[in-house]
């Protein structure tokens, strides 16, 4: 027979109040919203691509989520709709690897097609990376592959990630860290963008575009992470400025 004695009352009391003030200093914190954030980040809806229209004038778009229209419910709302929308004599076709740099597209590149434009836009996850020396290996790697299969290539530079501390707007963590987070992004969107310039700069055997667009916070989705209808339409309209002077 098991006897529940004092001693461990107590301890279970103490356990209980630890337990409860984790909880109170973790919701305080905001990192409660920062888990939750993440967990968000997971379960991102991914829309269904439609299959392009064959047409022997093709535009390819390499990217990430952006690419695939994470933020809007409607492909045609998405960056790469609007992109088709504004070019009907050609077959758009996306590969993308969401949440991923542009070294994730060295696998995916298609060799064996041809296109008269590649639109690449994964320079925003590119500021994950914290090494400008890989930033621009993996993108001459990537326009090395594009010069197989196209002539023209515009670069969409998306460098000011300072919307993204907009899902901690109004919480604790973010009012203890802004200046932190600022910081962050401000640095790394220098590093890429200045990798980003050499490395077009350099580039002799492709014609390379290279367009900084930057949307505000409330052209930001829910998930404060990815553009909303607004946010597409910033993003592709000087793409779509850049596509027609090229082509």
């Amino acid at each position: 027979m098991y006897i529940f004695n004092l001693q461990e009352e107590r301890c279970l009391v103490t356990i209980f109040h630890l337990a409860f003030f984790l909880v109170v200093f973790l919701w305080w914190s905001g990192l409660f919203q920062l888990l939750i954030y993440l967990i968000q980040m997971k379960r991102v809806p991914r829309p269904v691509v439609p299959r392009p229209f064959y047409s022997p004038k093709k535009i390819l778009i390499l990217g990430e989520s952006i690419a695939l229209g994470y933020g809007v419910k409607h492909f045609r709302k998405g960056f790469a709709g609007l992109i088709e929308g504004a070019f009907p004599e050609f077959s758009v076709e996306v590969i993308a690897r969401p949440f991923k740099g542009t070294g994730a597209l060295l696998s995916v590149v298609p060799l064996e097609r041809k296109y008269d434009m590649v639109i690449l836009t994964t320079s925003g996850n590119d500021l994950m990376v914290s090494d400008a020396a890989k930033v621009m290996n993996d993108l001459n790697k990537v326009l090395d592959k594009c010069a197989h299969i196209t002539r023209n290539v515009v670069i969409l530079g998306n460098f000011n990630n300072l919307y993204r501390a907009k899902y901690f707007s109004g919480t604790k963590f973010y009012k203890c860290i802004p200046y932190l987070l600022q910081r962050f992004f401000e640095k790394q969107g220098k590093m890429v963008k200045e990798a980003y310039e050499t490395t077009v700069l350099h580039r002799r055997n492709l014609r390379v575009k290279l367009v900084e667009v930057s949307i505000l916070i409330q052209d930001t989705a829910e998930d404060g992470v990815h553009p909303n209808a607004r946010g597409h339409t910033a993003f592709s309209e000087p793409i779509i400025r850049a596509v027609r002077s090229m082509l």
